[in-house]
């Protein structure tokens, strides 16, 4: 039966016909072949048409929409279908769209919503308007505008996939909310989604720069094809530029025909962008002149009218970012400090931001979370990929995947010269681009300097005299690395700086280009103590330095000559890689220089006492030490630590109050786990007062924005904010090719309450999950991994019960048994050793299921182990008592995150005490019950009462198995860390004095 009498015929699903139909489309020619003789069929029409233009919000993504495939052709196919038919629309979209860009930067908001309620006019409601929307409120008119904003949409939509984008959208727009802070709340909330596709989806849609190598492009398109047209538009336009971009995507050749396929928007700038670097095309762009003329300037080392014509260039065409750059260069290189230019409060932000980075101040990271935060609320303008791609260029480790310049670039205004390094990775020849280049502007310096540089033509750069000596240096060093000539540039690198007096911007390029270079000639021990002198002076010059270019190298086994410098563990340690790569490192170095403990190093150290330091205070700390057979427990550990921090306050006494509070603090837990030691009780604890002083800082936020959203909830009594659940995103995900329409019950709710709960989740999970500090780590350290599995398996070993597996993973015998078996037991040594292997394999099974299903933590985003006994998945009847308690009678902060851990540790006693009831329970019952049954089987198999030493053995085991369980549960009692051990110290004291043996538990905390 052909397409379309299925279409027609009563007895097919034409949602699956049309979903085939994309599947089978080989090509995005063949989905046009195909989709001609569907769109017979008025359903066909209706289904691909979609709701192009909703008018109320209420309409945005309401119909059921074809199921997706992996396709990309056909879903590229389906989508491309829709825009081309509403071309026009869509091309007025993007000419209002680009006034809405520079009317938004310049701080023009009036004109900005003006344009916005034509777009609405024309077009419809959108996602794009829609956040726009928000971006505006926040600008003009604050946070409170914001939220009212919020409330007003929430009551209008019911999908909870739109609800939780306008939620982000909303939280993305709020300023006062840091890029780190909304990071790890969409973090959180695509976490519980276990689909990488969806989170690629999510990620891409809503925090671009946190996810590498998207790739399920298939999956975006077909969620956003039942969504407005000009998103839909957008969407493509993006993936367009992601997926080109990528040379390893596995079949470019659908994104190319979609590219070919949409020339009617040739005019557009992304599009003619893509075009250059794709098929070498050049396209004239209006306004490149000013820049060239200024690039050239800059080029030429004339600082003082670079400063002036870039502060101009900004003020007429604030979208050029280039400008933006330049303008601050030449600040740093003239040694001027920045000052406001007063032309708008986001242009300001963007250069301010962008100051703090190139002149590598101590608040380079905080300036470049500020302009991640702020291109990310702006990632639908092209100049808000570009702030966001010139962010990733200066504080991005350069790597050989690296593509920190693609959004840059490809996202400018301007015929940039820059283009030519991306031309030269995608265009094997990019003879056209360069001969309309040369057409149109001639062979102005900028652009000779960069074609030199891509050729490699060191000799053309040094010829010339026009080039500013400094800036000649660093374009010679350019030219000898793309040209690969390594020791060449060694030695200019090396040679002649020091005839030069470099900018801090030139300075750090220096060594950047030294450092690649040491890696690619082989001399690694150069490049080793370049990164940590630099590193050690100032730590923010080796940001864009790539650590692992020499890690990588030294993993090969090319570490050996390295291992005798104290600089191998320090650049261990700076570059943050595993623990126990650091301990490697840190082991290599002291059984290198002949020594046992790092405290031998003290009076015999001959090198920079700064890095002696370094090494002592950073490297050598307990946690790394604990690794090192050197030391037989962590009492020792301990004691060499306080060792060299007493070392420490005789050679770095500007730090002395630092250390003193360290060896406090390793005393103080000294004598906790003396007390716990003592009476052998006591296994759980969570190092709460470490966590308060991690969180007060970055909790300092969120609190002060949830007493804003208080009182506004008080003023306001209608304000709703949103709370879409991972399980309801998850829900809606699941159901999107159903027409069905989702209960929003939950979902919206008091502003403040949604604020209080997304903190105290949050302290929750640092409470459970911390790797250094949580009580996950404690479950696993201490009980998890081997601890209760010995305690258990050592009953049954004693008593020769139990078994070893080989190394396939077969129970062996138990070889005493085939040692000591007379009679009638030697003649049934299979059966018994059968029933053995059994009894091993069920014994092994339930302390498996205590360990990896029950000591588990349980939690709404941790939810793969529904019958964990540590259940943290807390009720929002008891959130919102919590909330009220708060809101009631707390107003500092130090209070409430007192009031948080409080909760948390009575919730987790209560949680011990359901485990201590299962221990001498259900736990209990259960092997007990395995014991009975390998009773049973030794009767059936030997015969009742026959070889008594064996049946001994057995009913001693269940004694033995009784008591040990009531130790272990035991365990599970709560011991408070490094608080209250004044009171803990005393508590042990009384205790050994009265030789009492009763439980015993440290103060609360």
């Amino acid at each position: 039966m052909n397409l379309k009498k299925k279409l027609f015929h009563p007895d097919y699903d034409n949602y699956s016909i049309l979903a085939n139909l994309k599947f089978e489309s080989k090509s995005i020619a063949d989905f046009n072949s195909k989709i001609k003789i569907a769109l017979k069929h008025p359903f066909t029409d209706h289904v691909i048409k979609a709701n192009p233009f909703p008018k109320d919000y209420s309409d945005i993504r309401k119909a059921r929409q074809v199921p997706f495939t992996n396709n990309i052709a056909g879903e590229l196919g389906w989508v491309l279908h829709g825009i081309l038919r509403y071309k026009a629309e869509i091309k007025e979209f993007l000419l209002l769209k680009r006034k809405f860009d520079e009317y938004i930067l310049k701080g023009d908001y009036e004109k900005s919503l003006e344009i916005l309620s034509d777009v609405e006019k024309k077009v419809g409601i959108s996602l794009w308007s829609i956040e726009n929307r928000f971006l505006v409120k926040e600008w003009h008119e604050g946070s409170e505008a914001n939220w009212a904003l919020l409330s007003e949409i929430s009551d209008q939509i019911d999908s909870a996939l739109i609800l939780f984008m306008v939620e982000c959208y909303s939280k993305r727009a709020e300023k006062k909310i840091s890029y780190s802070r909304y990071s790890d709340f969409i973090k959180s909330k695509i976490d519980g989604l276990n689909d990488e596709a969806l989170n690629e989806y999510f990620f891409f849609r809503l925090n671009y720069p946190a996810y590498k190598n998207y790739s399920h492009y298939y999956l975006f398109l077909s969620i956003e094809s039942g969504f407005p047209l000009v998103d839909r538009f957008l969407l493509l336009i993006d993936i367009l530029s992601e997926g080109l971009k990528n040379p390893d995507y596995n079949d470019l050749r659908p994104l190319k025909e979609a590219l070919n396929k949409l020339e009617y928007f040739n005019d557009q700038l992304l599009i003619k962008k893509l075009k250059t670097l794709f098929h070498g095309i050049f396209e004239r762009l209006e306004g490149s002149k000013g820049c060239i003329d200024l690039w050239d300037l800059y080029s030429k080392g004339k600082f003082k009218e670079c400063l002036k014509l870039s502060y101009k260039e900004i003020l007429n065409n604030p979208t050029v970012i280039e400008s933006y750059e330049i303008y601050i260069k030449s600040l740093i290189e003239l040694d001027k400090d920045f000052k406001k230019t007063g032309h708008s409060e986001i242009i300001d932000e963007i250069l301010s931001n962008l100051y703090s980075i190139l002149s590598r101040e101590n608040n380079l990271v905080e300036s470049a979370r500020n302009l991640m935060k702020l291109s990310s609320a702006f990632h639908n303008t092209s100049w808000g990929k570009q702030v966001q791609g010139l962010t990733i260029k200066y504080t991005s480790r350069i790597n050989k995947n690296s593509d920190n310049s693609f959004l840059y670039i490809v996202n400018s205004k301007l015929n940039n010269p820059r283009i030519l390094n991306l031309l030269d990775q995608y265009q094997e020849h990019p003879i056209k681009y360069k001969e309309g280049f040369e057409k149109k502007y001639g062979n102005p310096l900028c652009y000779s300097i960069n074609k030199w540089i891509v050729n490699g033509d060191y000799e053309s750069i040094t010829s010339n005299q026009q080039i500013n000596p400094q800036r000649k240096f660093i374009y010679q060093g350019r030219a000898l690395e793309r040209g690969k000539e390594f020791e060449k540039l060694v030695n200019h690198l090396e040679e002649k700086y020091e005839l030069l007096d470099l900018s801090r911007i030139e300075e750090e390029e220096r060594i950047r280009q030294l450092y690649r270079s040491y890696i690619k000639i082989g001399n690694h021990e150069r490049a080793l103590l370049l990164y940590v002198d630099n590193y050690l002076e100032n730590n923010q010059i080796t940001t864009r330095f790539s650590s692992d270019a020499l890690s990588d190298i030294i993993k090969e086994g090319n570490s050996d000559s390295l291992g005798k410098l104290v600089e191998f563990p320090i650049f261990y340690q700076i570059a943050n890689t595993s623990a126990y790569s650091q301990y490697v490192a840190y082991d290599t170095f002291l059984s290198t220089s002949g020594f046992n403990k790092p405290s031998e190093l003290y009076n015999r150290y001959e090198g920079s006492n700064t890095k002696l330091i370094y090494f002592l205070d950073k490297v050598c700390t307990v946690d790394l030490m604990q690794y090192s057979i050197i030391f037989s427990g962590q009492d020792e550990v301990e004691s060499e630590r306080r060792k060299l921090l007493r070392i420490l306050l005789k050679i770095d006494s500007a730090n002395e109050e630092k250390y003193i509070k360290e060896i406090a603090e390793l005393t103080q837990t000294e004598n906790v786990r003396k007390a716990i030691r003592e009476v052998n009780k006591g296994r759980i604890t969570v190092n709460i007062p470490q966590l308060k002083n991690d969180e007060s800082s970055s909790i300092k936020e969120g609190f002060n924005r949830y007493q804003e959203l208080s009182k506004y909830s008080e003023n306001n009594e209608d304000a709703k904010g949103l709370d879409v659940s991972t399980k309801a995103i998850k829900g809606y995900i699941d159901n999107l090719l159903e027409e069905k329409k989702q209960d929003p019950e939950g979902i919206t709710n008091d502003p403040a309450y949604i604020s209080f709960k997304a903190m105290f989740l949050d302290l929750r999970d640092k409470f459970l999950l911390s790797k250094e500090y949580g009580l996950d780590g404690y479950l696993s350290t201490r009980i998890r991994h081997g601890t209760l599995e010995n305690h258990i398996r050592s009953v049954f070993e004693n008593h020769n019960l139990i078994s070893e597996r080989d190394s396939q993973g077969k129970y062996k015998g138990v070889e005493y048994w085939s040692e000591v078996s007379p009679g009638i037991l030697e003649r049934n040594l299979q059966k018994l050793q059968n029933d053995l292997k059994e009894f091993s394999r069920e014994i092994d099974a339930q302390i498996n299921y205590i360990t990896q299903e029950l000591i588990q933590i349980y939690t709404d985003k941790h939810n793969s182990k529904p019958n964990a006994l540590f259940n943290f998945n807390f009720t929002q009847e008891y959130l919102w008592i919590a909330f009220r308690t708060v809101k009631d009678n707390i107003s500092d902060q130090e209070e409430f995150i007192n009031f948080v851990f409080r909760e948390l540790q009575s919730h987790t006693e209560q949680r011990l005490k359901e485990v201590r009831k299962q221990f001498k329970g259900n736990i209990k019952n259960a092997f007990i019950s395995e014991i009975d049954k390998l009773g049973e089987s030794i009767d059936n198999s030997l015969g009742n009462g026959s070889y008594p030493e064996l049946r001994k053995s057995i009913l001693n085991s269940r004694t033995k198995i009784n008591n040990e369980l009531d130790r272990i549960a035991e365990w599970f009692y709560w011991v408070c860390k490094l608080n209250s051990v004044r009171a803990a110290y005393f508590s042990w004291l009384r205790v050994k004095s009265n030789g009492s043996r009763s439980p015993y538990r440290i103060a609360s905390c």
